[in-house]
């Protein structure tokens, strides 16, 4: 979903010719409010280690200044086993996956990978799992070279019943010609996929 705000207030419509100047990361604490905390003493440590809001900033002409907001997929499941359990099987599921861990915290039970370059997750090609548009060649996420970020928190909900939250985000950018990178929209089935495979590897079945 993408949020388009102007300096000069709501409304302003892009422009054919409108150019690129800047691209930066803003920490929205998405999957905090997703999860349900906050306001604790902890909350230092409570964050999740999971990709934030993407604001890119736009230029139409010699005019106005536009702020292109893209967010991450979210997508939670729970499952009827306790958290410790889940946790366990988590890092597994991502080997499955093919989706290299690089940042864990066992005391939060996140783990998951901030951005590496990915042509298939779990043997299945990149236009499954997010949207970067097309062309005549067909998707592009399967064309371009995809960063993925994928990050994922379990929440204990009872002592069997874990929240499995997980956030997508992808980034592409054309392989044989230059051209600008573009955000590319998570299409919900990846943060699914790993709430579904944990529960497999558990023996048990998620909630829808």
């Amino acid at each position: 979903m993408k949020r388009i705000r102007s300096r000069r207030g709501e409304g302003t419509h892009l422009h054919p010719g409108l150019v690129a100047v800047a691209a930066v990361t803003v920490a929205v604490g998405i999957a905090s409010c997703a999860s349900g905390s906050s306001g604790s003493a902890n909350a230092e440590n409570d964050r999740p280690v999971v990709p934030g809001e993407r604001r890119t900033i736009l230029r139409v002409g010699n005019y106005e200044r536009l702020e292109i907001f893209n967010e991450p997929g979210v997508g939670v499941r729970t499952i009827g086993v306790a958290a410790e359990l889940a946790w366990r099987a988590l890092g597994g599921v991502y080997g499955e996956l093919g989706i290299p861990v690089t940042s864990t915290n066992p005391q939060t039970m996140e783990l998951g990978n901030p951005g590496y370059s990915a042509r298939r997750v779990g043997g299945d090609r990149m236009n499954t799992f997010v949207d970067c548009g097309s062309g005549l060649a067909g998707p592009m996420a399967n064309l371009y070279d995809v960063t993925l970020s994928v990050s994922t928190r379990l929440t204990a909900k009872g002592p069997q019943s874990t929240e499995v939250l997980t956030i997508v985000d992808a980034f592409g950018e054309p392989r044989a010609v230059s051209g600008n990178m573009v955000h590319c929209q998570s299409r919900g089935v990846l943060e699914l996929r790993v709430a579904q495979e944990v529960a497999e590897a558990l023996g048990i079945t998620p909630s829808p």
